[in-house]
């Protein structure tokens, strides 16, 4: 065969290869690839190509070999780099990907999805402003692609830039109304906008689409709860632990903390979504181990809440308390720069306080690293703004889940949880993935010197009745669930001229509440809502309340400590998981165990017993303030004192060379 013959048997056989390739059938086209490489082996299109055929069916590996021997064969090969970057993105590699993408864009400046790629190479680097200008350059190059838009409005979603993303996820659904994805993450946008009608209805559109997609389920659960919409909510929480039974991601686990889930359907919420989203390879290089025993251990706080927010409220004077001759304290802040009170005392409680938010995971992790951090503690779990993969990546020798999630992160590279014997009772630490660090008291840290507001509303000014009994709870309205409420509304019909004192809530879900009241046979009016507002105030107006009444499967955590510390009591149920037993743990250490009831019926007599014997109560109320200053729940030294012997022993068993293992502090 004449070489001219073979080279248009082999352009031939490409081209009929690209047409399997384009069709969706890859392994044909793979064949066909296979087939001219077997006549020319240095073929550089057909290695390219045929490396994209291993991306698309997920074998990244395979497909970096291909596509990087294309490269050696042909350097300036645009299509090649861009298709090595989408490569390396996907394993993970953004560095690297960025490096392959700005190349093929310096090769063919007006290659559009290139600029694309890029953008999503400096997202995932956390270098926005350049990100979102290789978006923006796609747009003018005249790129009208729903990659584009969908990447661009995640951008500007985090960014805050929510108005424009909110445009960006339009133009991504009139392209493509099946797109499932973007259905989802505009039902978060919608959500942090608190448009909770349009999130929910985003979120079924992404069900209908995909039912066992991962965690929309999940997602649309938690809308659902924040409005205060229960129909059929049985059923979805049913289906998604059913999910969660089976091992797959039906839902991020912060949801089923609100829900009557076990701590083992917990563990395996958690095991499947740190799975997915914390693939095994992100640790750096391990640790090595300091030669003498330092002089002082260096403790790092990790989070985005260090300013007005409920966990500064609670460990603010922890921090202040340290002792500074055993430990030296660095806060590593990942949330937007704040300038208010709280901030401003948390950072002069700090040795050392520093502004991360614009690092990715692995910079901050180096950055621990550089510091030589010796016990690193994550404040934020898997809540809101959190930046749990600092942790896959292995920022201290010792890492600690504290206080902001009241559950297992499902990781082994989160070695503790500070908890106590109330919220993890020792036959539950097997549904746990960290080792317990037991603390004697209570897990949950309080500041002693909040301050509460001398001048307290009448009740009239808190829109209360000059008489009557007045039932209260604080908490978040999505720990609001059927059952409680339920019982709540039989609490109104028991005790007459009663009301609920809840806390200001979304329109829609104050409405569901007044609906669900009287369908329950209880005057709308009798449901009464506090609106928001500063801690000192809203401390003081405790004392227009008769009773706490806690939510079951998430139990009041800030605000039961809060309640207590105003002089009101809580009544509580003692739940099964850490998030319905933190408000046990609480009554526990301040010495009222007669608020705790073991089951929903002792709850309901209990309640209506106190509120028909004001003497009963009354005593409670001078229990409370004459053992606020001496309980174990409001004696910060005390509490210090114990946490710090928890770090101590952590890192005991680390310079002995011995594994994270349960430690119960005396």
């Amino acid at each position: 065969m004449s070489t001219s013959r073979t080279r248009l048997s082999l352009d031939d056989a490409l081209n009929a290869a690209i047409q399997l390739h384009q069709a969706g059938r890859l392994q044909d086209a793979e064949n066909v690839y296979r087939q001219v490489l077997a006549v020319q082996p240095r073929h550089p299109e057909a290695l390219h190509l045929m490396g994209l055929c291993a991306h698309q069916k997920g074998d990244h590996a395979t497909a970096a070999k291909l596509i990087r021997t294309a490269l050696e064969i042909q350097p300036a090969h645009p299509a090649a780099h861009n298709s090595l970057g989408a490569v390396q993105l996907a394993l993970g590699q953004a560095g690297a990907a960025l490096e392959a993408l700005q190349r093929a864009v310096e090769l063919s400046p007006a290659y559009a999805e290139a600029w694309t790629n890029r953008g999503i190479a400096l997202g995932e680097l956390r270098r926005s402003d350049e990100a979102l200008a290789s978006y923006d350059e796609a747009l003018r190059l005249g790129y009208d692609n729903p990659l584009l838009h969908f990447n661009r409005a995640r951008l500007l979603q985090l960014l805050g830039r929510l108005e424009e993303a909110l445009g960006a996820y339009g133009r991504t659904l009139a392209q493509v109304p099946g797109y499932r994805e973007a259905w989802h993450n505009l039902g978060v946008l919608q959500e942090k906008l608190g448009r909770l009608t349009e999130a929910q209805t985003s979120y079924e559109r992404a069900v209908q689409l995909e039912p066992e997609a991962p965690y929309t389920r999940g997602h649309l659960l938690f809308a659902r709860l924040r409005r205060c919409d229960w129909k059929g909510l049985e059923a979805l929480g049913s289906a998604i632990l059913r999910a969660v039974d089976a091992g797959r991601a039906a839902a991020e686990p912060f949801p089923l903390l609100a829900i009557d889930s076990t701590p083992r359907q917990q563990l395996q919420c958690a095991r499947a979504y740190a799975a997915d989203k914390f693939p095994a390879g992100m640790a750096l290089p391990p640790i090595p181990a300091p030669a003498a025993v330092p002089q002082r251990l260096k403790l790092a706080y990790l989070s985005a809440d260090f300013h007005d927010h409920a966990t500064a409220h609670l460990i603010a004077e922890v921090f202040e308390r340290h002792d500074r001759s055993r430990f030296e304290l660095i806060a590593l802040s990942f949330g937007p720069p704040r300038d208010d009170p709280w901030r401003r005392r948390l950072v002069a409680a700090f040795d050392r306080f520093e502004e991360v938010g614009d690092l990715t995971d692995r910079e901050i992790a180096l950055r621990a690293r550089e510091l030589g951090v010796h016990v690193a503690i994550d404040l934020k779990g898997y809540t809101q703004d959190c930046r749990t993969g600092i942790f896959a990546c292995r920022a201290a020798p010792i890492q600690v889940n504290y206080l902001g999630y009241p559950g297992t992160l499902g990781v082994p590279w989160m070695d503790y949880l500070i908890a106590d014997p109330v919220v993890v009772p020792v036959q539950d630490r097997e549904h746990y993935a960290e080792k317990i660090a037991a603390l004697p008291d209570c897990y949950q840290p309080n500041d002693s010197t909040k301050p509460i507001a001398g001048a307290v509303p009448s009740r009239a000014e808190l829109g209360l009745p000059e008489e009557g009994f007045v039932f209260c709870c604080f908490n978040n309205n999505y720990k609001i669930t059927p059952d409680v409420f339920a019982l709540w509304m039989r609490l109104l019909a028991r005790v007459p001229g009663s009301v609920l004192w809840l806390l200001a809530a979304p329109p829609e879900a104050m409405e569901a509440l007044r609906r669900e009241a009287v369908r329950l046979g209880i005057a709308a009016e009798r449901l009464v809502f506090a609106e928001r507002v500063p801690l000192a105030e809203h401390l003081a107006r405790h004392a227009r309340a008769d009773l706490f009444l806690d939510t079951f499967h998430y139990n009041a955590h800030t605000t039961a400590s809060d309640a207590l510390w105003a002089g009101l009591p809580v009544l509580t149920r003692l739940g099964h998981s850490f998030s319905g037993r933190v408000a046990t743990s609480l009554l526990t250490a301040a010495d009222l165990p007669e608020l705790i009831a073991a089951d929903a019926a002792e709850y309901e007599s209990l309640a209506v017993a106190l509120a028909g014997d004001p003497a009963r109560l009354a005593g409670l109320r001078q229990r409370l303030a004459a053992q606020r200053g001496r309980c174990a729940l409001f004696d910060c030294g005390r509490y210090t004192g114990k946490l710090e012997a928890a770090f101590e022993a952590m890192w005991r068993r680390h310079m002995a060379g011995e594994a994270p293992a349960h430690l119960d502090i005396v």
